[in-house]
């Protein structure tokens, strides 16, 4: 096991300057200078094949776009070849995914940020919603989103988005009778571009009823078993959505503050 002041960087490695060289008979100083050389050679190497193995292990697993979205937006540890390894954070945000990780996952993805005013405060709170699966059970901080989900090139994003609202709470918003306020589009961490709405309305968040999918867990065990896109729902006031909110979705919630000011 190599231990040290060493952190990983956009699938770099930079190796903290704890290597004490000194001099001494038969040229100890040189020596030192050498194999500190070669180790950072050989993490450097590590660094670029965990990138590798990660993006495979995220895009076959936990459908790809969850596990590298998570990737690319915190600084927690992934598990790769057996090993945990934690990527560089840097004032808060991951260092950005490899471009492996970004030619794999650029795609987008359509939905709806609801809102209401809370029943006891008058306070604008909004709906979000929690990936369910095993990589997300003890994860909550900066990994909520809006209901949302994928469509393809000959998909409407307005029409996918209240498709996917449906899929992921179990509620219907008919699109020809609830307004709908467009908040543009965001860049996540993996590179998918996610196009947004926002709806006034109100459900009961702890009765949601999401659609589910098949996944091998854990991998590669031959174990498969039936987990929900979405495990829970809840109402949030804005301060607290700002928190939970995947960090590039945090301007779909300013925009529709904006919005309502306006």
């Amino acid at each position: 096991m190599l231990t040290g002041d060493s952190s990983r960087a956009g699938g770099a490695l930079r190796v903290g300057q704890d290597v004490r060289v000194r001099a001494g008979r038969g040229g100890s100083a040189c020596r030192s200078a050498c194999g500190a050389g070669r180790v950072a050679e050989r993490l450097a190497l590590l660094a670029g094949m965990c990138d590798e193995r990660v993006g495979r292990f995220a895009e076959r697993e936990v459908r790809g776009a969850q596990a590298l979205e998570l990737l690319g937006e915190s600084g927690e540890r992934v598990v790769c070849g057996g090993a945990v390894h934690r990527r560089a954070v840097s004032h808060g945000r991951a260092a950005a995914p490899s471009a492996t990780v970004l030619g794999q996952m650029a795609k987008r993805s359509a939905g709806i940020l609801l809102y209401r005013s809370s029943p006891l405060r008058g306070e604008l709170q909004v709906l979000l919603v929690h990936p369910g699966g095993p990589f997300f059970v003890r994860r909550d901080e900066g990994v909520w989103s809006i209901p949302k989900g994928e469509y393809g090139d000959d998909e409407d994003a307005r029409t996918a988005a209240l498709r996917e609202f449906a899929e992921e709470t179990g509620t219907v918003l008919d699109g020809a009778v609830v307004e709908l306020h467009d908040l543009g589009e965001v860049r996540q961490g993996s590179g998918k571009r996610v196009r947004a709405w926002a709806a006034a309305g109100d459900l009961d968040a702890s009765a949601i009823v999401s659609n589910t999918f098949e996944l091998e867990w854990p991998p590669r065990s031959g174990r498969r078993q039936e987990v929900p896109e979405v495990d829970r729902a809840e109402w949030f006031a804005i301060a607290e959505a700002r928190g939970r909110i995947l960090p590039a979705q945090q301007p779909l919630i300013d925009r529709l503050v904006e919005l309502l000011e306006a």
